[in-house]
This record gives structure tokens, sequence and C-alpha cells, in this order.
């Protein structure tokens, strides 16, 4: 629930602590996709050599 008033940041901390594991999750899964980027990349130069 968020809490508001004009001029004032918006207080979302039960959300925020409830979205940790989801954010932990994206973390990984973006550091999964740079590597495998690279990965591609590489196979992808190695095939420009044949």
């Amino acid at each position: 629930m968020r809490s508001c008033s004009s001029g004032a940041l918006c207080e979302d901390k039960v959300s925020f602590d409830d979205d940790m594991p989801m954010i932990k999750e994206l973390r990984e899964l973006r550091h999964h996709s740079v590597e495998l980027a690279k990965t591609d990349v590489n196979q992808v130069s190695d095939l420009r050599h044949l």
C-alpha cells in the first residue's frame, strides 16, 4: 500500500520487500543473458573464420 502526500515521496516498503526476490531473479537472469550473449558473439566470430 502506498501512502502519498503532495510533494512527498511515496512510501512503498511493503511491496518493495515483496519484490526483492523478483529483483534478485531478474538480476540473475540479466547476468545469465549477458554471459549467453558473450558466448554467442564468440561463436559468430568463430564461424566467420571458416
